[in-house]
């Protein structure tokens, strides 16, 4: 299953996660200011998770879902509105809430509203509002970038990776996909607004990944091929196949500092994921699934710590002084946290029916799983609640299947 996810990366086979709502509130967002949170620790490319709740886009409306009173409000402060698109741009809409196309890598940070917009094939804008949407602002914008795959607030920054994978300078005006993928990181100042590019690699299946800011330095993911594959020509039924492919894979953590302008390889190896940052720490799941390892690597001083020794690793979360990790045996799942400072590792408990962290906020973890009546659906659960292995605290937020229907 590892080596098939890490296939599905290299081909860039692109698994838009939908984040939608059950029972959607249309609520004039005002009073319950107070209760958002001003930090977004994690994010995905159609949402941000925060220590209160989750900020998405879904039919073309910025949306939060608030933990704590379990409900869902349009992010627009304008009473009486309806919340309607009308015909035109983003710029053209009378509802804040309201964005014409996806509102990708959508963040409440700083106590501001962040989210970036595709205007163009190879264009992109990054917006700031106030929470609930009024006073929206072109804060920057990204030219020359095709795809964006993942991004961290952190720091003050937006740290935004993309990749071109296609030339639309032809003769013909017909686009061709490039044999060598162009892959980079826009660091977006969120104080002013000024964008810093990494140098672009461009290698055999390059893609950025993986961001983390510390210390006025830009850590992330990299990975790229040995050589030229032809995915269409191999048999992907056979393990044989997933075998081929891994051994040609080289995956590489870069430092890109911001004093200096440097960009410099700190790690590279082969046959592992990049789980997690903290601080100046990389957790690394080494080895298949029936022989994994979790590793730390410590950014300044070089060093490659083993942690945990145990088969059928899948999730590994960094989570203050612990690593949060899930084993995978079948049906059943185990939970399991390594503590940092003891250097032991403690038991949650085991699941038949699987809870899949993931994230880490503060006093809440964030989970997918299937409820009682077997809908998938997105939800969280206190911090506290799921290390006692009281999973039952669950809290059901997003289901992502029931929306629209």
């Amino acid at each position: 299953m590892k080596k098939k996810t890490l296939c599905f990366c290299i081909i860039f086979t692109v698994i838009l996660v939908l984040v939608m709502t059950a029972g959607s509130y249309l609520l004039f967002f005002k009073d319950s200011n107070k209760d958002i949170s001003d930090e977004t620790v994690k994010s995905e490319v159609f949402c941000g998770y925060t220590k209160n709740g989750i900020v998405f886009c879904v039919d073309d409306l910025l949306r939060y879902g608030d933990a704590k009173s379990r409900n869902c409000v349009v992010l627009c402060d304008k009473p009486d509105c309806q919340h309607n698109k009308v015909q035109g741009d983003i710029d053209d809409q009378t509802c804040n809430a309201v964005v014409t196309s996806s509102a990708l890598l959508p963040a409440i940070y700083h106590d501001k509203l962040y989210f970036v917009y595709k205007d163009g094939v190879s264009q992109y804008r990054i917006y700031e509002s106030d929470k609930n949407g009024g006073n929206r602002r072109e804060l920057a914008h990204l030219d020359n970038v095709q795809f964006i795959y993942n991004a961290a607030y952190e720091g003050n920054y937006l740290l935004c990776a993309y990749q071109n994978a296609y030339d639309f300078g032809t003769e013909d005006f017909k686009s061709l996909k490039l044999e060598k993928p162009i892959s980079g990181l826009s660091i977006i100042n969120l104080r002013n607004g000024e964008v810093i590019r990494i140098p672009e690699k461009e290698d055999y299946g390059s893609e950025v990944f993986k961001l983390h800011y510390d210390n006025n330095k830009i850590y992330y993911g990299y990975l790229n091929m040995d050589m030229k594959i032809d995915y269409e020509k191999l048999d992907h039924s056979l393990p044989e196949t997933y075998d081929y492919i891994y051994q040609h894979l080289i995956i590489s953590i870069w430092c890109y500092d911001l004093n200096t302008g440097e960009d410099n390889c700190v790690y590279s190896g082969r046959n592992y994921e990049i789980k997690d940052f903290n601080g100046h720490y990389a957790y690394l799941l080494d080895g298949a699934l029936e022989t994994t390892q979790i590793y730390e690597f410590n950014f300044e001083t070089g060093e490659k710590t083993l942690l945990v020794d145990e088969p059928n690793i899948t999730v590994c979360i960094a989570d203050r002084d612990r690593l949060t990790y899930t084993i995978s045996n079948g049906s059943e799942m185990t939970y399991k946290y390594y503590d940092l400072a003891k250097k032991e590792i403690s038991i949650i408990g085991k699941r038949t029916s699987a809870i899949n962290p993931m994230a880490i906020i503060e006093d809440k973890v964030y989970v997918s799983y299937n409820d009682d009546n077997g809908e998938y659906c997105y939800g969280y659960m206190p911090r506290a609640d799921y290390y006692k292995n009281n999973f039952d605290a669950v809290v059901p937020l997003f289901y992502p299947n029931s929306y629209g229907n």
